[in-house]
């Protein structure tokens, strides 16, 4: 099965919200802690946004934070995945952190880098999973906007906060193997296994005499879509079946949910599993921790002890609605759309049978980095360099393209 390289369609990921603070009309209990180098000003005077001006170029001081001083986070708190906040950072700081405890204990703290000196309004992503949550009294939840300390304070910077909220999923129903995607190998008394990135597709060894398994513990899966699809090559003369499993929110995801053993190709071959779960009444809602285990299946059980270490490449994993093979569904939309150049240096032009009315580019993460309208031609020189997304809008159809920018 032939793979389809850098024009491959895509499903941005989306975003499923639990709780936030959109500063229309208020600082609404977000505000400066401590005496350090800046000055909350009142919500409004940037229109809607949460606005924090350097009122110092002192260079005692690398960082300022916010603190919420009201406890009204919903619980539990376990189920907040991500943080996300919006925001436009016109400064030199290059780190925002999110403390969950003003106490400070190991594990209560987790960052991200954001982009320093930029007029952009950009989203940003904080992963909270496996944080240490704190008791949820006055000002337990802060973000700490911190600089380089090579870098100085001018009184002109600022950053403008759009929005802060949290997140119970992060929703990305397609993966594809430019990078790992956040699948794992897992490892414990059932599963040996060691994953790693090789030509655009991740490859699955099995460890020892017992069954591989990889798993996705950072993006939820959008049960709406009911074929779950794998394009696989399968290098083992012995690992004969894979099994999905998944967690579902009809039990607060409590137990383990899983599909039956599918048969797959041997010898090197290549091939497409497709699983059918429109009449499975788990899948539903937000699925979370996906996870696909590779295996030997005799008919009737699973016999661990006889896979082999022979590889399982996997080109692509893929849940939508539509139950013919990937390689026909996306020879189709791939007539509709594509980009070029790519690779692309300062402009990127869409080839398109239909007219466009809105092109947006997304950064792999999922973060939007530039919007816009009608036009079929979009700077680019701007962007650092990497892999993007530009998303195709039309009066009847949205597809997603992937690009370069060198």
């Amino acid at each position: 099965m032939k793979k389809i390289t850098l024009l491959l369609l895509l499903t941005v990921p989306f975003l499923t919200f639990s709780q936030i603070w959109d500063f229309t009309s208020s600082n609404q209990d977000w505000t400066k802690k401590g005496s350090g180098q800046y000055v909350v000003a009142a919500a409004g005077t940037t229109a809607g946004n949460l606005h924090l001006s350097v009122t110092g170029t002192t260079t005692t001081n690398n960082f300022f934070s916010l603190e919420n001083l009201v406890s009204n986070i919903n619980t539990p708190l376990i189920n907040y995945k991500f943080l996300r906040v919006k925001l436009t950072n016109s400064s030199v700081v290059e780190t925002m952190t999110f403390r969950a405890d003003a106490t400070n204990p190991a594990g209560a703290n987790k960052s991200v880098s954001i982009t320093p000196n930029s007029a952009v309004n950009t989203e940003y992503f904080i992963d909270l999973t496996g944080i240490t949550w704190g008791t949820g009294m006055a000002g337990t939840y802060e973000l700490r906007f911190q600089k380089p300390g090579t870098s100085s304070w001018a009184t002109s910077q600022f950053i403008a906060i759009d929005e802060i909220e949290f997140m119970t999923d992060v929703i990305k129903n397609d993966h594809i193997f430019d990078i790992e995607d956040n699948w794992v190998g897992e490892t414990n008394a059932s599963n040996g296994t060691s994953v790693s990135l090789v030509g655009g597709k991740l490859i699955v060894t099995p460890n020892g005499g017992i069954n591989a398994k990889i798993i996705n513990n950072y993006y939820s899966i959008d049960a709406t879509d009911k074929f779950i699809h794998i394009i696989y090559k399968n290098n083992s003369t012995v690992n004969n079946s894979l099994r999905v499993n998944y967690f579902s929110p009809t039990d607060s995801y409590v137990v383990q949910k899983t599909f039956p053993n599918q048969n797959i190709l041997l010898n090197g071959a290549e091939g497409e599993m497709i699983i059918d779960a429109s009449s499975v009444p788990d899948w539903t809602g937000n699925i979370r921790k996906l996870s696909v285990v590779l295996t030997y299946y005799d008919g009737v059980v699973e016999v661990p002890t006889t896979v082999d270490a022979g590889t399982l490449e996997i080109d692509r994993i893929v849940i939508n609605n539509n139950s013919s093979p990937l390689s026909e569904e996306s020879n189709n939309l791939i007539q509709d759309f594509y980009v070029y150049p790519n690779p692309a240096e300062n402009k990127i032009f869409v080839n398109s049978s239909f007219e466009i009315e809105k092109v947006e580019i997304y950064s792999l993460t999922g973060q939007l980095v530039k919007s816009q309208m009608v036009s079929n031609n979009i700077n680019i020189s701007d962007l650092n360099s990497g892999i993007y997304l530009a998303k195709v809008q039309t009066a009847d159809k949205v597809s997603t393209i992937k690009f370069i920018k060198k």
